[in-house]
Parts: C-alpha cells; sequence; structure tokens
C-alpha cells in the first residue's frame, strides 16, 4: 500500500476499492434484460468536487448497463454540472432502451417509469420540499431513500465525507444518508475526490473510518495524477469504469446479471 495513501490508509482498507484491482471483463457496452426483472435501482450523487464534471459519464455507464438510475446534484455541485442538460440526456438514454427493448419489457424493468415526462430524474436541494404542501404528501429525501438499492456518491468531497461522517443532514443527499435503513440487499459506495493534502489529512482517515463501520460501505480509493489545481499526488476519483464495475461486483440481489451482455 502506498505510503501516500497516508494516514487514512489504515481506516478503512477492509472496505476499499483500489482501482488497481479492477475485474477483468470485455469494454464492449450494452445492456442485459429479462422480463420480469426488475432493474436494480442506483442513486448516484454528485458533490462540490472538480470531478462532478464527469457527471453524464458516471450516469450513461449505469444506464448503458441496464440500471434505473436517479441523481442528486448538490448545489455547489452545480457549478461543474448543467441539470437541465444531464435530466435530458437521461432522459433520451430511455427513450432509446424502450425503442431497442420493446415497452412490454421496459415496463417490467424499469416499473416505476410508466410516464417518464413526469419523472425528474435529477433531483437537487431545491426540488426537496417544492411537491409538499401539507402533512401525509411524500418527502423526497425518505422516497429516495425508500427507493435506492444503491447510494453511490461519486465524487464524494471532502466536505460531504465530513457531513456524512458526523451525521450532518442540512441537504437532500444528507438527508438520504441520515435515513438509509442499510439493508442487507443495500449498499453504499463512496468515490472520494479532493486535493492531496485534503486526501492526506488526518481529519480524512477519521471520517472514512467512520463511514467503513457501517454495513455495506464500501470506499472506491481515488488515484494519483495531476488534480485539476495543478498539484500532482493521489485525490483523484477513479474513473467511472473502476466505479461500475465496485458495483456490479456488490454480490447482492441480481447484480451478477450485469456481467452478461446483449449486444446490439
Amino acid at each position: 500500500m502506498s505510503a501516500e495513501r497516508g494516514n487514512r490508509a489504515t481506516t478503512a482498507a477492509s472496505s476499499s476499492v483500489h482501482p488497481n484491482d479492477e475485474m477483468e471483463g470485455s469494454d464492449d457496452e450494452g445492456c442485459w434484460f429479462e422480463p420480469q426483472e426488475r432493474a436494480p435501482r442506483v442513486l448516484v450523487c454528485f458533490t462540490g468536487s472538480v470531478a462532478s464534471v464527469k457527471a453524464h459519464e458516471v450516469v450513461q455507464s449505469f444506464i448503458n448497463m441496464a440500471f434505473d438510475v436517479r441523481v442528486i446534484v448538490t448545489d455547489v455541485a452545480k457549478r461543474f454540472v448543467d441539470v437541465e442538460e444531464l435530466r435530458r440526456r437521461i432522459r433520451a438514454s430511455y427513450d432509446e432502451i424502450e425503442a431497442e427493448v420493446g415497452g412490454g419489457n421496459y415496463t417490467d424493468r424499469f416499473q416505476d417509469q410508466p410516464d417518464r415526462t413526469d419523472e425528474p430524474f435529477v433531483y437537487t436541494d431545491d426540488t426537496e420540499w417544492r411537491a409538499w404542501r401539507e402533512i401525509g404528501d411524500p418527502v423526497t429525501h425518505i422516497q429516495l431513500r425508500k427507493w435506492a438499492d444503491i447510494l453511490l456518491v461519486a465524487p464524494l468531497s471532502a466536505n460531504t465525507l465530513a457531513k456524512m461522517a458526523n451525521g450532518l443532514c442540512d441537504n437532500l443527499l444528507t438527508c438520504v444518508w441520515r435515513a438509509w435503513d442499510f439493508h442487507p440487499e443495500k449498499a453504499v459506495f463512496v468515490a472520494p475526490a479532493m486535493n492531496t493534502a485534503m486526501w492526506n489529512s488526518p481529519f480524512t482517515g477519521k471520517h472514512l473510518a467512520v463511514l467503513s463501520e457501517f454495513p455495506n460501505v464500501h470506499v472506491i480509493d481515488p488515484v494519483a495524477k495531476t488534480l485539476a489545481c495543478g498539484d500532482t499526488g493521489i485525490g483523484a476519483m477513479a474513473s467511472p469504469k473502476t466505479i461500475l464495475r465496485a458495483v456490479c461486483a456488490f454480490p447482492r440481489r441480481a447484480w451478477w446479471i450485469l456481467q452478461r451482455r446483449v449486444v446490439s
């Protein structure tokens, strides 16, 4: 293990996914569908790291593998993510999938998408309480928490890491995390991304150690490269391919089916 991982290295190693440990597999893309098999549901969250510029690439990788995807973009992440463009691209991708596999198979696979025009797909802090009018109305962070099989935070900024480790819940993402039920068939994946000095901070090690104490929480380690700030070192988010493979390796429910592909 590299010394550059610093004080963080020994705190969460047992639950870490290292980028050099990628699963072997083909690089082709495609969707796999089985009638009556509900798609795994992943809630992909983008936080205030420059790595959020990869939002479309991360989301599309899961759609290509037939996941049902919803997205949370924090307020700071909006600096790097065009919410409306991401929403448009997600809808267009599911339109293409439905045309490819047929309406019946699509409905069986994506059971909660009877009318995509009513599904926002991308959620922000602004939309958290927009639909709430009175007691009994749905609460967005609770609905998303119930809906998701997997919570993925990629990138996980230093600020959001600190919030999650301390149980703060001051935005939509952290409210979902605070309400997460840690069911054995659910999982949480976080892919930290931050400056090397922040990654090597003792705070980072302590905070990741706290997250790793929860059941089925997995840390996808960052990689070394020249960062957006110009510094060189560990802190860049793992590649979208590494993140996808880490999630597909989770041995609960039917993730194993995603290793099978039908290429159009």
